[in-house]
C-alpha cells in the first residue's frame, strides 16, 4: 500500500517509465509533478470513484495501464488544445499544392489526420475540400482521424464547439457549415460525413494498417502530437509514418517540431513560410529547387502571396555581410552573379577610396573564396580600381 506522503519521485518515477513505454509521453524529472496533477485530473475523471493515490498503486502493481484506467487516463494526460485553420503555412500548402495533386489524382487520395484531438484539423481539410474540388473528385477522396482520447473523439464525432475553435476561421466558413446552437456551433452532416474517426495508439498499435485504411497514405497531418513524446518515441512513431505512406507522400508536423536528425529518412521542403516532410527518393530534387519539384508534382506555377517587388542588386556589401555570419554558400552566390562568367571568374572593384568605412573589397572576396578552397589572383590598376580574377573547386 503507497501512503500519500510517498506519491514522490521515486513512485511517479516508475509510472512515467510506465506511461512512457504504452503511451508514448514523455515525462523527465521536471516534469514529475505535471503527471501527478494528470493522474489527480484522471480521479476527478472518475467523479471519485478512484482516488489519486489508488490509481499509482495500480499501474505499479500491474507494471502497465489497467484496461479500465486506460481510455480516462489518456484523456487527462493529452492536451486537447486545437482549434480550425491552425497554422498557416500547412494550411497554404493544403489549398495550394495538395489540392493540385488531388486534381490530377481524380480525388484517389488517402489523408490521415494522426493526433485529430476534438476533430477541428481534419474537418478543416474536408470544408478545404469541398469549397475547392468539384463533387465527383471530393467524393472519393479517404480522409482519417485517429486519436487516443476517447472523450475527444467523441466531441469530434459530435461536431459541437465553442468560439475558441473559430479564431482563425473566416466568418463566411463557419456561416456556411456551421449552424448557431445556444450559445455553440454545430457542423454540417456534409461535412461530418466526410471524415472517418477511429481510436488509435500511436505507441503501441502496429501500422501501417490496411483494414484501418493507414497504408499506401498521400498525406499525414501530425501536429503537435510528437512533441510530448520522448526521442525513441518519436523516433518508433516516424519510422511507422514513413512505412505507411507512398513514394512521394507528404508529412506534415508542427514547425515547432522540425528536427533534421529525427525526421533524416524524409526530403524537406521549405515553401509557403514551413518546412515540410516528403517520403521522396529524389530528395537531392527538393533541395536544389523547391519550386520545381513542386511544379512536377502539381503541373501549376506556385504563386506566393507575397507582392511582386523588383530584385535588389546584389553587393559586396551583402557578400560580407553573409560571410560574418558564416554563410559563405550564399556569400559565394553574390560574388558568382557579380562576376561576367566567360569561363573564368572575374570582378571589377572601383578604386578602393569608394570603399573606405565599409570593409569590403578584395580581403572580403578572399575570404568567400578561401572558405570554398578555390584561388584567387588580382591585378592591381590604383588610379581606376582593381579587376581581380578567381577559380573554384
Amino acid at each position: 500500500m503507497i501512503n500519500k506522503q510517498v506519491t514522490d519521485k521515486y513512485y511517479l518515477k516508475i509510472v512515467a517509465g510506465i506511461i512512457g513505454q504504452e503511451l508514448g509521453l514523455h515525462y523527465p524529472n521536471n516534469r514529475l509533478q505535471e503527471l501527478l496533477r494528470g493522474l489527480e485530473r484522471t480521479s476527478e475523471l472518475f467523479q471519485g470513484k478512484y482516488s489519486t493515490i489508488s490509481i499509482i498503486e495500480e499501474i505499479i502493481k500491474a507494471k502497465s495501464i489497467p484496461q479500465y484506467l486506460y481510455s480516462q487516463l489518456s484523456t487527462a494526460l493529452t492536451i486537447n488544445e486545437t482549434y480550425f485553420f491552425r497554422e498557416t503555412p500547412a494550411i497554404d500548402l493544403f489549398k495550394t499544392v495538395i489540392i493540385s495533386e488531388i486534381k490530377k489524382s481524380g480525388g484517389n487520395y488517402k489523408i490521415w489526420s494522426a493526433g485529430c484531438s476534438s476533430g477541428e484539423e481534419p474537418f478543416t481539410l474536408a470544408i478545404i475540400i469541398k469549397e475547392m474540388l468539384p463533387a465527383h473528385i471530393a467524393k472519393n477522396i479517404k480522409i482519417i482521424a485517429t486519436d487516443i482520447s476517447s472523450k475527444a473523439l467523441n466531441k469530434a464525432k459530435e461536431g459541437v464547439y465553442t468560439e475558441w475553435s473559430f479564431r482563425e476561421t473566416p466568418q463566411n466558413i463557419k456561416n456556411k457549415y456551421f449552424k448557431a446552437v445556444d450559445s455553440r456551433w454545430l457542423i454540417s452532416e456534409e461535412i461530418k460525413e466526410m471524415v472517418s474517426f477511429s481510436h488509435l495508439n500511436l505507441i503501441s498499435e502496429n501500422f501501417p494498417s490496411p483494414s484501418m485504411g493507414i497504408d499506401n497514405l498521400n498525406l499525414i497531418f501530425c501536429r503537435n502530437v510528437l512533441m510530448y513524446f520522448s526521442i525513441d518515441s518519436i523516433k518508433v512513431v516516424i519510422n511507422k509514418f514513413h512505412n505507411s505512406l507512398c513514394e512521394g507522400g507528404w508529412l506534415i508536423t508542427s514547425q515547432v517540431e522540425l528536427n533534421n536528425e529525427l525526421f533524416s529518412n524524409f526530403g524537406k521542403i521549405n515553401v509557403f513560410n514551413g518546412f515540410f516532410y516528403i517520403k521522396e527518393e529524389r530528395a537531392y530534387m527538393i533541395k536544389e529547387s523547391p519550386r520545381n519539384y513542386i511544379k512536377s508534382r502539381t503541373s501549376k506555377k506556385i504563386i506566393d502571396k507575397k507582392p511582386a517587388t523588383t530584385p535588389k542588386k546584389p553587393t559586396l556589401n551583402a557578400a560580407k555581410a553573409l560571410a560574418n555570419r558564416g554563410d559563405y554558400e550564399k556569400a559565394l552566390d553574390i560574388l558568382e552573379e557579380l562576376s561576367n562568367n566567360d569561363g573564368e571568374y572575374h570582378i571589377r572593384l572601383e578604386p578602393e577610396s569608394n570603399y573606405s568605412g565599409t570593409g569590403v573589397g578584395l580581403s572580403t572576396v578572399k575570404r568567400i573564396i578561401e572558405k570554398h578552397n578555390g584561388e584567387i589572383w588580382a591585378e592591381s590598376a590604383p588610379s581606376d580600381g582593381t579587376t581581380f580574377f578567381f577559380t573554384l573547386q
